[in-house]
């Protein structure tokens, strides 16, 4: 089976390729400027949760005929087990979950959320389009208090409209821990930027 790839203290490694995860990356250090490049990073897994995506933007960096497929939840949960046996001897690995549309599927809350919270010591982040309506996104913040360290929300014109993205955007700010970094990004499309820039001008701080 090939192996998975992930990031291990900065270094790429292949989970499940006979890789050893317990060694250590050395990272150069100056008393005085610090820790030189490449900088020690949290342990690191990225997971495409799911095929669909509930958007068909012109631009998707993935092809049609890919954005397709829910798993079932037995391999969902298979994932969570696998991931529930990473070392933690450096202490608990991000996991990153991607689509498609992590949100437009039951699974992602209801076994991913769930398993990663329950049956792993892990922290999560996720890449979503925050298309999910505001209990659900209030739902997910609840879930994952303590263990949330980054949202990023891609801002996708062709679907949503400036003024409810960032409803949904107050609505998931307000509703997750303070620590939590919320992303937002956007496609620069030529008939677009009047808009993205409304969408860069309008957001309020944190």
């Amino acid at each position: 089976m090939k192996g998975l790839p992930v990031l291990h203290n900065g270094a790429r490694v292949d989970v499940g390729a006979g890789a050893n995860l317990g060694a250590d990356v050395g990272v150069a250090f100056d008393a005085e400027l610090g820790p030189a490049p490449p900088w020690a990073h949290q342990p690191t897994v990225e997971w495409q949760v799911v095929g669909q995506c509930n958007y068909d933007c012109s631009y998707c960096i993935q092809s049609k005929k890919h954005r397709v497929g829910i798993p079932a939840d037995a391999a969902l949960r298979g994932a969570i087990a696998f991931f529930a046996r990473l070392p933690t001897e450096a202490g608990p690995w991000e996991i990153k979950t991607t689509g498609g549309e992590p949100f437009s599927f039951r699974g992602f809350l209801d076994v991913v959320v769930n398993g990663l919270m329950d049956d792993t010591p892990h922290r999560l982040s996720t890449l979503t389009n925050l298309s999910a309506p505001p209990a659900t996104l209030r739902r997910f913040a609840a879930r994952t208090r303590g263990r949330l360290s980054v949202v990023s929300s891609s801002l996708h014109l062709e679907h949503t409209e400036v003024s409810a993205f960032l409803q949904r955007l107050d609505v998931l700010r307000d509703a997750v821990d303070d620590e939590v970094r919320i992303v937002v990004n956007c496609v620069l499309v030529p008939d677009r930027l009047a808009a993205s820039r409304s969408s860069a001008e309008s957001g309020r701080p944190r």
